[in-house]
Order: structure tokens, then C-alpha cells, then sequence
């Protein structure tokens, strides 16, 4: 039998042993926690660097690039973007020349000229006037240049045409004529005149989407964009040609993107005004409302949303009293807004408005009050910020003219 002074003597060797091999595991693990390790990130500038290293047509044309448009826009989307490739130019006025009438008063416009390569080549081509729009004062500078290359043939305003919602907001405000300076001598006319007005743009994202798309591309903008607008995919760019860039979505974002979207990608398009108009002139603004507030994101029901608001009209809707091109099968109670089509959700909304009681309904009131409060409080909001920016441009363009 074994004594009991063994049996201490072997439970104290094995506690010892157990304390030397935590011991070691720690020392161990101390060694591999301080072990450096080797950052294999590589930061936006050195590929910013690199990029132009690689493309040496492009080293020359970085140093008139105000350095802010190197920076990587993280959050949100750039508010401009810059086309800084000579060849991607030479490709985009070969797909708008066949366009234009260069023998009539045509008036051609290039918003967020930036470095004026669109410009130059235009010029070019022939084009007797080109009109610029540009907000930055660093492209402004070397804009400016243009006039001395091509006397008398080019137009440089200092503000960006995108923004004519604040302009007129703010001509209301202080009675000025800024829209009007903007689009000096373009014709108004009336859609059913018929339309020449022909809008080519690079652009990155969704235009066209239905229910076979996720709600993060069939959105209310796309089905009013689908309504009221026809366009021609011309070509494809790569993203990195274009000024600032971003950085890659994330696995989870990209799922979202349909199949046939690339983010990596710029693509150039052509927008053109439908040749008919989808309602009554009268009832294009309460389709605007009714698009962006009934579909909403998509979740809403079409029935039990329409009846809150016409109350009746429901019935028209499952059973509707006008011919259409295209409507929705089978609407039910349970029906959701995301499952029409831009024409079908249109075909309901033909049907609401031909409701007897639709002018007195409580529908008609709030459309009403709503696009008082959103030309008003809204618009009047959205400006306050850009306030100071404005002034200041209109400072500029004084000087400008100095």
C-alpha cells in the first residue's frame, strides 16, 4: 500500500507540474501577442498615387485637380463628380455628336465641367457655343482659359444647373432673376408641343427598377422616373475614372444592388421626355403625391391605403371602371404597392382620380396642403443651409465679371 507521505508527495508533483505548464501557455501567449504585425491596408492616397503612376496619360491633368477631390467621400454621395480621362471624353461627345444640329440655334450645356475635357472636345468637333456650369472656384480658374482658346464660343456660369429648386425658391424670396440668368435663352415649352430637350449624363445607381428588384432599387423615384421619362444606355466607364471616389460597398450593401448593376461602373445614358404625358397636367402633381406618399417604400397596402384616404374607392379598385393598357391581376385587400408595376401602380391611380367622391374626399385636401408644405417649409429648409453658399456664389460671379 502506498504510504501516505507518498500520496502527498505525488499530489504535490503533479500540482507543480500543472503550475509549470500554465506558466509556460502564458509566456507563450505573451510572445505571440507582441509579435508585430504587418499592416497589409493600403491607404486611399497611395492608391490614389498609383493610380495615376499607372496611367501616364493621366500624371499631367492631377495637378489642376483641387486636392479635396482626392479625398475618399465615406459618408453619403458625392455631391459632384469630375470625369478626369481625355479618351473617356473623346468616346462620350462620339456618342453625342450624332445628336446635335450644328447648323441651328441649338444651345449645348455641360454641368460640373470640371477640368473641361467634355468642353474642349465639343469645341472641336465644331460646335459653334458651349455653355459651362461650374460651382467650384479652383476649375473655375482654369475654366476661365477657355475664353482666351476659344474667343467668343464659350459661356461659363458659376452655379450648378442641378440646383434650379433652390434658385427659384430663392428668386421668390429677394425677386432676383438667377433661374432666368441660368437659362438664358432656352424656350419654354409645352410638353405636348412635343420636347428637344436631350439630357446625355454619366450616372451610377438605379434608374430603372419593378417588383422583380428588392425595395433598395424599386423605389418612388424610380417609378416616377419610369412614368415620365424614356432612356438609351449608351456605354459604360469604369467608377475610378471619376472624381472623388468612394469606397467599395460592403458584402451586405451589394446584395441589394440588382443583378445587372455594377458598382464599379459609370454609365453613360440618354434621357429623353416621354412623347405623351401619363396624366392630365392637372393631375401631375397629385401623382407625384400619391406615388411618394402612398407607395412609400413599398410596404404599404394598396387597398386599405387608398380607402383611408378615398373612402369607397376600393371597390374601383378591385373592379375598375376604366380600359387599361396594363393592370394589376387578381387585387385584393392583401395586395402590396411593391408588387405593381410603375404602369400598373399608374392604372390605380387613373382609377382613384375617376372616383366620383375623389374631389371631395380627404385625399384632395392633403395633397393640397401637403405641396403648399413642401414648396414652402421644406424648400425653405433644405436652402437655409445652402444660404451662405449661394451668397457667396453670387459674390463670385460678380467678380467674375470684373
Amino acid at each position: 500500500m502506498i504510504s501516505s507521505f507518498n500520496k502527498e508527495f505525488f499530489r504535490r508533483l503533479k500540482y507543480y507540474q500543472f503550475i509549470r505548464s500554465c506558466h509556460k501557455a502564458e509566456q507563450l501567449k505573451v510572445q505571440t501577442v507582441a509579435k508585430p504585425v504587418k499592416n497589409t491596408r493600403t491607404t486611399h492616397s497611395k492608391r490614389i498615387n498609383l493610380f495615376f503612376s499607372k496611367n501616364e496619360d493621366l500624371k499631367e491633368l492631377k495637378q489642376y485637380i483641387p486636392s479635396k477631390y482626392f479625398q475618399l467621400k465615406r459618408i453619403g454621395i458625392p455631391e459632384n463628380l469630375y470625369l478626369i480621362c481625355p479618351s473617356v471624353a473623346k468616346t462620350i461627345v462620339s456618342h453625342l455628336m450624332p445628336t446635335l444640329n450644328l447648323n441651328s440655334n441649338q444651345i449645348i450645356c455641360e454641368t460640373n465641367a470640371g477640368l473641361g475635357l467634355i468642353a474642349t472636345e465639343l469645341l472641336e468637333n465644331g460646335v459653334k457655343l458651349v455653355r459651362l456650369y461650374e460651382s467650384c472656384p479652383d476649375f473655375r480658374l482654369e475654366l476661365k482659359d477657355f475664353g482666351t482658346v476659344y474667343p467668343g464660343r464659350v459661356e461659363l456660369f458659376t452655379k450648378d444647373i442641378f440646383h434650379l429648386d433652390r434658385y427659384a425658391y430663392m428668386d421668390k424670396q429677394d425677386r432676383a432673376n438667377r433661374v432666368e440668368s441660368l437659362l438664358k435663352n432656352v424656350s419654354k415649352r409645352s410638353w405636348i408641343d412635343g420636347n428637344n430637350v436631350k439630357n446625355i449624363k454619366c450616372y451610377q445607381g438605379v434608374l430603372s427598377a419593378g417588383p422583380q428588384d428588392n425595395l433598395f432599387a424599386y423605389q418612388n423615384w424610380t417609378i416616377l422616373f419610369n412614368l415620365l421619362f424614356d432612356y438609351d444606355l449608351l456605354d459604360k466607364f469604369p467608377r475610378n475614372l471619376f472624381l472623388p471616389w468612394e469606397p467599395p460597398p460592403s458584402k451586405t450593401l451589394q446584395r441589394y444592388y440588382p443583378a445587372n448593376l455594377d458598382p464599379d461602373k459609370m454609365y453613360l445614358v440618354k434621357i429623353n421626355f416621354k412623347k405623351d404625358i401619363p396624366v392630365p397636367m392637372q393631375n401631375l402633381l397629385p401623382l407625384f403625391y400619391f406615388v411618394r406618399q402612398f407607395y412609400g417604400k413599398g410596404t404599404n397596402r394598396v387597398i386599405p391605403t387608398i380607402e383611408k384616404w378615398v373612402p369607397g374607392c376600393g371597390l374601383n379598385i378591385i373592379l375598375p371602371k376604366l380600359k387599361h393598357a396594363d393592370y394589376f391581376e387578381n387585387i385584393n385587400i392583401f395586395t402590396k404597392f411593391r408588387e405593381l408595376t410603375p404602369e400598373q401602380i399608374l392604372s390605380v391611380f387613373k382609377e382613384m382620380v375617376n372616383y366620383p367622391a375623389y374631389s371631395g374626399s380627404p385625399c384632395t385636401a392633403m395633397i393640397e396642403n401637403e405641396l403648399l408644405k413642401y414648396e414652402t417649409i421644406e424648400t425653405s429648409l433644405s436652402d437655409a443651409t445652402q444660404l451662405e453658399k449661394n451668397i457667396v456664389e453670387d459674390i463670385e460671379e460678380k467678380l467674375d465679371m470684373i
